[in-house]
């Protein structure tokens, strides 16, 4: 789950730049729990990983943990070639179906004010 308390401190409480890291967020992750599943379910270990990867990234800079954690082994399982655990998919689908609700949520509140 995101605290957008401490993204607001990593951006010095400048709105628009929270603003703007949540939307290019959803433009460049916004469909994350449908390719993590198809490509878990179609064995494509390389995509997983480079969007385990690199969404593990972009969730750290912006101070969240829980969904990193599990996309770090998602990630570490298929750099190795190995298959991740469906627990971990199904974990990282659910953490990553919260955060997306968490953005948007924001984002219309903002675009209200």
């Amino acid at each position: 789950m995101l605290d957008f308390n401490v993204i607001k401190s990593l951006v010095d409480d400048d709105n628009d730049v929270v603003v703007a890291l949540l939307t290019t967020y959803l433009e460049d992750f916004s469909d994350a729990e449908n390719q993590i599943a198809t490509y878990y379910n179609t064995q494509n270990w390389s995509e997983l990983y480079m969007l385990s990867h690199s969404l593990k990234g972009t969730l750290r800079v912006i101070g969240e943990e829980s969904a990193s954690q599990i996309l770090e082994r998602i990630e570490h399982d298929t750099q190795a070639g190995k298959t991740p655990s469906k627990q971990d998919l199904d974990d990282a689908e659910i953490e990553l179906s919260a955060i997306q609700f968490q953005v948007q949520h924001y984002l219309s509140n903002d675009i209200s004010d």
